[in-house]
């Protein structure tokens, strides 16, 4: 029996008597193994365990050669690849020289506990275990493993933490503390009303982006971990409003600038680019401290900015697109001051009517008062 392996023309023999019924069955054994090298999950060795070349096909099965087969066969960022290995190298480089076949969950327990990974936050226990489980999955695709020893392994759940935004009073005594004593003063400013991503977001924003005429800021890029990506988070390019406020720092800080290039916002000492949040942090960190306001992370510029918009009335899906979420993640972070805005309305609704009530029982009450004194 002959077909088309690896761009090659190869026969193999089967042990069968040349009969009509088996000259049949070879036919459908040829149409099936054509098929799976057409999937690209022929096993020559499983239907030819004999055959030279099934020998030259073993791969080695160790759970390090299979760990990279998965990354290769990954269509990911290369930041994303660098991330994972070091999650494996991180975790679970006591499974590197054991063949994939022969790891239960015992060594996956162990490496667990050997680095302590239990004892961390349910977030990244989840990201430290996705690509064990990942890697699981492919040699089972693969069938290097009938049983996924990862099957008993779960997600833990999250404790979602929710929006923690700052009142209004409290971010305007943020804002002028950072214009009466630093050069952040705008920075800060832009940050609480646009609801970009603090610091990724605002420290790419480039002069380019901003249209003071047509009042709106063009986010496509962003800065993640010392690296300036030409993408957001989300890989959405969304167009921001530029509203007054916002207008009026990002004209405050144009003005230190030479040139129409480059990022609106830069180091204040020395104008370099900036690439990371650590000097905003530290900033932030002390003037919460110094004004006696309970601390949240800097991010939260951004939550605030959201529970703005809702406070003001504006449509839950337009405050999304400005944030650069979609609905259903914005209806579900901000859900609490969706409710509580529908709430307040309603107990105006409420007021109105019960106001109502009262001027017809104080009209009342006066119009009978002024029979009593006729009768008098």
């Amino acid at each position: 029996m002959w077909f088309s392996w690896q761009g090659k023309r190869v026969w193999e023999t089967l042990d069968w008597n040349p009969t009509p019924s088996n000259c049949e069955k070879a036919s459908r054994l040829r149409s099936k193994i054509t098929t799976l090298i057409k999937a690209g999950v022929f096993d020559y060795a499983e239907h030819f365990p004999s055959s030279p070349r099934a020998q030259k096909t073993i791969k080695s099965t160790r759970f390090f050669d299979v760990a990279l087969d998965w990354l290769k066969s990954l269509s990911v960022l290369d930041d994303t690849k660098r991330d994972y290995k070091r999650i494996l190298n991180r975790h679970w480089s006591a499974l590197f020289p054991i063949d994939i076949k022969d790891i239960d969950y015992s060594h996956i327990n162990e490496c667990i506990t050997v680095t302590q990974l239990n004892e961390k936050s349910p977030k990244y226990f989840n990201n430290e275990i996705g690509p064990l489980k990942s890697i699981f999955k492919f040699a089972k695709k693969m069938r290097l493993i009938s049983d996924d020893p990862c099957d008993d392994l779960e997600h833990r759940k999250l404790n979602k933490d929710l929006p923690d935004p700052f009142e209004r009073d409290e971010v305007e005594k943020i804002i002028e503390y950072f214009y009466n004593t630093s050069e952040w003063g705008p920075y800060f400013e832009v940050a609480f009303f646009t609801g970009l991503r603090n610091p990724s977001e605002i420290i790419a924003l480039p002069i380019s982006n901003i249209d003071f005429n047509k009042d709106y800021i063009r986010i496509d890029q962003a800065v993640s971990r010392g690296t300036l990506k030409p993408h957001t988070k989300t890989r959405v390019i969304r167009d921001v409003h530029l509203n007054p406020r916002a207008a009026q720092a990002l004209r405050l800080s144009r003005k230190n600038h030479p040139t129409n290039e480059g990022p609106i916002f830069r180091h204040p000492s020395n104008s370099d680019r900036i690439m990371t949040g650590e000097v905003q942090n530290d900033l932030w960190k002390s003037a919460l401290t110094i004004l006696g306001i309970r601390h949240r992370p800097m991010k939260n510029t951004r939550h605030s900015y959201a529970t703005f918009l809702l406070e003001e009335g504006v449509n839950p899906a337009i405050a999304a697109r400005e944030l650069g979420h979609s609905v259903q993640v914005f209806l579900t972070t901000y859900a609490n001051w969706i409710n509580k805005q529908k709430t307040l309305e309603e107990f105006k609704k409420i007021d109105t009517a019960a106001g109502q009530s009262v001027a017809k029982s104080v009209a009342k009450t006066s119009s009978v008062d002024a029979k009593l004194l006729i009768l008098k």
